[in-house]
């Protein structure tokens, strides 16, 4: 399994990069997008599986996702790009 890290320390936004465990640079959009997409997907799965499956849609879901209190407004758009990519959630304008 590769890991990615994004050093929290950085501004992070839309160009931002990190690195895998072989030093290897990937856009951190990427990751992020990667990762809540796998959530959901997971999540939705599971769901599907239970005796809920058929009476819950995603439509019915409410996703909330946290960031960090000290990101700035340009990581919190950086995660809500990252989010409405995936479907997760509307463009709000």
């Amino acid at each position: 399994m590769n890991y990615c890290y994004v050093y929290i320390l950085q501004r992070v936004h839309r160009e931002t990069k990190c690195k895998d465990e072989f030093n290897r640079e990937v856009e951190a959009m990427l990751v992020f997008k990667y990762s809540i997409e796998y959530l959901k997907d997971h999540l939705l799965a599971e769901i599907a599986k239970s005796k809920l499956g058929k009476k819950i849609d995603i439509n019915d879901i409410n996703f909330v996702l946290t960031v960090p209190a000290i990101w700035d407004d340009t990581a919190k758009m950086f995660m809500r790009e990252a989010a409405i990519e995936v479907n997760l959630c509307e463009k709000v304008f």
